[in-house]
């Protein structure tokens, strides 16, 4: 089913990563970091130092109704995030996965719908 989508946030806007293709299509412009770092109640903003972040969405879409499809949904958004990680590590980049985000806010951004949810991001960047 591949019903994980990542999307890439940087300074000038947010891309969704085309897998056929190899290529990011650009979804919005601007600078939309601040929902990565986090919420008005908890934000962590180191993350706004980070030059892109990459957020898993996991799209339920096309896959049965039921906890067991939610619940595979989110162990191939971890496999993405461990690929994701394991690549960074390779190539001396540092990421962390994180969980914090502004949900609401990125799924009105992305015009997800409520069988689409990002489940995990990652800041990504050298470390200092």
């Amino acid at each position: 089913w591949q019903e994980i989508r990542a999307f890439v946030f940087d300074k000038n806007g947010v891309w969704e990563y085309r897998p056929a293709s190899h290529s990011l299509e650009l979804v919005k412009e601007g600078d939309h970091r601040n929902l990565i770092a986090g919420t008005k109640e908890f934000s962590q903003e180191f993350v706004l130092d980070a030059p892109a972040s990459i957020l898993f969405v996991a799209d339920m879409t096309e896959l049965p109704e039921g906890e067991q499809a939610k619940a595979m949904a989110l162990v191939d958004a971890g496999i993405a995030c461990e690929n994701l990680n394991l690549a960074c590590a390779s190539e001396r980049i540092a990421t962390v996965p994180r969980a914090t985000m502004d949900v609401a806010s990125i799924s009105a951004l992305l015009g997800l719908t409520s069988r689409q949810f990002p489940v995990v991001n990652n800041p990504i960047g050298y470390a200092k």
